[in-house]
């Protein structure tokens, strides 16, 4: 579905803004478990880079990039896009992993790629040296942070997304039609798009992943029958 481009801020916005309001006492409760601040994350919405993927960073910083929009349908599926990555960040994953992306960074070849990639996006060329360019930066990140999280990683931020995405009165069935729809078109990585899709090779695809949302529903709707509150059980998962 293409969208305008005050089409895609909106949706992003509106799922954004609905996933923090309905989940602010979820936020706090975790809090106690985190070296976290708060829970007022500052989102941003991706830039028209050729590359298909959504990125938590720094405790702070959720980005979605304009393709991956393209391939959102509703706020459902827009839901679990931001519900993943704000797990993420509850989690602490990107501190946990951050060390492992420095290490493997090579500041005198890989920071000049990074930097000319940077200065062809600002200057929204869409020349063949961008192209050549932005394909090579692709591969770099995809280098430096295949597998960015890990299996016990995705499988914790996917449980904690699952409340997330229910409490806010979304269908996490409907939500994980995003998931699925990747999962089709790029079961491994991005050579199949008509862009460099890097879903995957940031968020680990592991047997079964779509299996454990029907134990997290499970445990949400005992929850809710029982009338306890729909808070992620430490571990639990």
């Amino acid at each position: 579905m293409k969208r305008s481009t005050a089409d895609q801020r909106q949706l992003i916005e509106t799922t954004f803004k609905t996933l923090q309001q309905q989940n602010a006492d979820l936020c706090k409760a975790l809090l106690g478990h985190t070296n976290l601040q708060d829970c007022i994350w500052m989102h941003l919405k991706g830039h028209n880079l050729p590359t298909l993927n959504s990125y938590a960073w720094n405790d702070l910083y959720i980005n979605v990039t304009s393709d991956l929009i393209s391939y959102v349908e509703n706020e459902e599926e827009m839901a679990f896009v931001l519900a993943n990555e704000m797990a993420h960040l509850l989690a602490e994953h990107v501190t946990e992993n951050l060390p492992l992306v420095t290490t493997s960074f090579n500041f005198k070849t890989d920071l000049p790629m990074l930097a000319l990639c940077g200065f062809c996006v600002l200057n929204t060329s869409k020349t063949l040296n961008y192209s050549e360019t932005v394909q090579s930066q692709n591969a770099l990140l995809a280098e430096i942070t295949d597998n960015f999280y890990s299996e016990e990683q995705e499988k914790e931020a996917d449980y904690i997304a699952a409340y997330l995405i229910v409490r806010s009165g979304y269908d996490l069935e409907k939500s994980l039609n995003f998931l699925r729809k990747l999962i089709v078109l790029n079961p491994k990585s991005g050579h199949k798009l008509k862009t460099q899709a890097q879903y995957f090779d940031t968020h680990s695809l592991f047997p079964g992943r779509l299996d454990y949302f029907t134990l997290y529903r499970k445990e949400i709707n005992e929850k809710t029958e029982k009338n306890l509150p729909l808070i992620p059980t430490q571990d639990s998962q």
